[in-house]
């Protein structure tokens, strides 16, 4: 009968011990055979794999879903949406200054729709903002009546919608500053204000 060791020869043998071969650390990785030190060594199970592990990838997916929800939610908010009007009203006020800078012959229909393109307006309410910027903003001299009426002919409305326009320009100016008082007799200054 063969004896145990007998048995073994030529059988690579599982270091199950320690696990630590000379001048290694205490915490060594995977199975160590003590064959031939020609041969590589295997590596632990975690090393062999090209994908990263389960844990790792599940986590950098949840942040990564975190952070685009986060984005959505910050581009979609009624804040941007808000900053974005904003953004696309002053860049249409700008464009019809200086459309006029230029020469009153730079505003025209086609110069409009153009504007109606890059901003998704339609030509009421460019004109509707285009007469609220200018009532409020600009001194309200005959330049800027001459102005308004070039940009109206420009458009291309009809009266009603124009009439329309100028309606809704003038309750709202009512609505924030107030009825206009022509006639001042009867009223002391501190009655008027």
């Amino acid at each position: 009968m063969k004896s145990k060791v007998d048995r073994l020869k030529g059988v690579p043998k599982l270091n199950c011990g320690s696990g630590l071969d000379p001048g290694e650390g205490p915490r060594s990785r995977g199975v160590h055979w003590d064959r031939d030190p020609s041969h590589p060594r295997p590596q632990g199970r975690a090393e062999q794999t090209s994908v990263p592990s389960r844990g790792a990838s599940g986590v950098d997916g949840l942040v990564f879903r975190n952070c685009f929800v986060k984005a959505v939610r910050k581009f979609t908010s009624p804040r941007a949406q808000r900053k974005s009007l904003v953004n696309k009203n002053v860049f249409l006020l700008k464009s019809i200054d200086e459309l006029f800078l230029k020469g009153k012959d730079e505003v025209n229909n086609s110069a409009l729709k153009d504007l109606m393109q890059k901003t998704g307006f339609s030509m009421e309410d460019i004109l509707r903002k285009y007469i609220r910027y200018a009532l409020n903003e600009k001194p309200f001299n005959t330049d800027l009546v001459v102005d308004l009426i070039h940009l109206r002919k420009s458009s291309l409305l009809e009266d009603a919608q124009v009439a329309e326009i100028l309606n809704e320009v003038s309750r709202r100016t009512v609505k924030d500053k107030g009825p206009a008082v022509m006639d001042l007799s009867g009223f002391t200054e501190n009655g008027f204000k």
